[in-house]
């Protein structure tokens, strides 16, 4: 029922026995006619629904014998058109009749023709004798973009890319029931599988160089710039250096320096404490002299006022004349030496 409104099917062939008429594809059901859907492997029964439009000479003159070739063939309800492609290129288009649907719970028949549908016998003149590999029915109308990557490499897995709408696959196909002389064989794939992994590592193993390379010149860069770095740091190193080595010159002088200023201040401690202990016996030598000076200051003032009785209503020069020393005495040298000596302390 996937298949009753739209489908594409695809196919390598290779042809291998000349003549025409020879069908390698043909479906029929019993609630439709034994021509539903068939396909030959020069073009010559180009049927859906029983009649269609041979194509011989435009699928013959892209197809040899030997040789293989990729044929789709794609059908749609809505718009009625048929279209075949051989090897990726578009080779005829055909209308349909309308309202025409494909007749669904038939039975589909590889290699030859039913000669009654769904029933067992083939039609003994029409058997195809060549090669099918990758035959494949998709649920959608497969556009000529992805038609002719299914056509580019018969080895790839191209139709894994479209597992999605694919519903008749090739690997249910090849494990049905077979009738007559069917035979597996060899696509040819196996060393052409071997030779695209081979190129797929080496494809892989480039894209790997590729980033090595690109990983070995990002390394160089970072390589150069921390070469860049040193060579700035050893620069800094070399001047750090050089200014540890002056101030160490400079720690140096100064400590030489730290040990002379301690030297003279242990120096010039030694004379403060010669020069307090100096002062403290010309201190206690000055007390002596000043006691002894007011000693001897008592002394003279007794003496003096032994000398010289002066009243001590005294208060000026004239009064020390009329004292007892001089009233009505003769003035004499001693006298006035006296005199003036008295009037000096006066």
């Amino acid at each position: 029922t996937e298949l009753a409104q739209k489908f594409s099917v695809c196919s390598w062939v290779r042809k291998l026995v000349s003549g025409s008429s020879n069908l390698w594809l043909s479906y029929g059901a019993s609630s439709g006619i034994r021509d539903e859907f068939r396909m030959s492997d020069t073009g010559g029964y180009n049927y859906m629904f029983g009649s269609g439009n041979p194509i011989e000479s435009s699928y013959t003159s892209r197809t040899s014998v030997g040789s293989w070739h990729h044929v789709c063939i794609t059908w749609q309800y809505a718009t009625r058109e048929r279209l075949v492609y051989v090897d990726g290129e578009q080779i005829h288009s055909w209308t349909t009749p309308s309202g025409r649907r494909l007749a669904v719970g038939g039975c589909l028949l590889l290699g030859n023709d039913q000669d009654t549908v769904c029933v067992a016998g083939t039609e003994t003149s029409e058997p195809f004798g060549g090669e099918l590999y990758k035959l494949n029915f998709y649920s959608e109308v497969l556009n000529s973009t992805a038609i002719q990557n299914l056509s580019e490499d018969r080895c790839a897995d191209t139709e894994v890319e479209f597992d999605s709408i694919r519903v008749i696959k090739w690997e249910e196909i090849f494990n049905q029931t077979r009738n007559g002389n069917v035979q597996n064989m060899d696509a040819g794939c196996t060393t052409w599988k071997l030779i695209a992994d081979i190129e797929q590592d080496l494809q892989q193993a480039r894209q790997k160089i590729m980033e090595l390379k690109l990983e070995i010149q990002q390394a160089n860069i970072r390589i150069n710039t921390t070469s860049t770095q040193l060579e700035t740091s050893q620069l800094k190193l070399a001047e750090t250096q050089e200014h540890l080595n002056s101030t160490k010159e400079i720690l140096e002088t100064t400590r030489e320096n730290l040990v002379t200023k301690t030297t003279q201040l242990a120096e010039t401690k030694y004379e403060l404490q010669v020069m307090g202990n100096n002062l403290t016996h010309t201190t206690e030598a000055l007390a002596t002299k000043t006691t002894q000076l007011a000693d001897i200051r008592q002394e003279l003032e007794v003496a003096i006022n032994k000398e010289c009785q002066v009243n001590r209503t005294v208060e000026s020069t004239w009064d020390l004349l009329y004292s007892p020393e001089f009233s009505n005495e003769i003035l004499t040298v001693e006298k006035l030496q006296y005199f003036t000596k008295n009037i000096e302390k006066l």
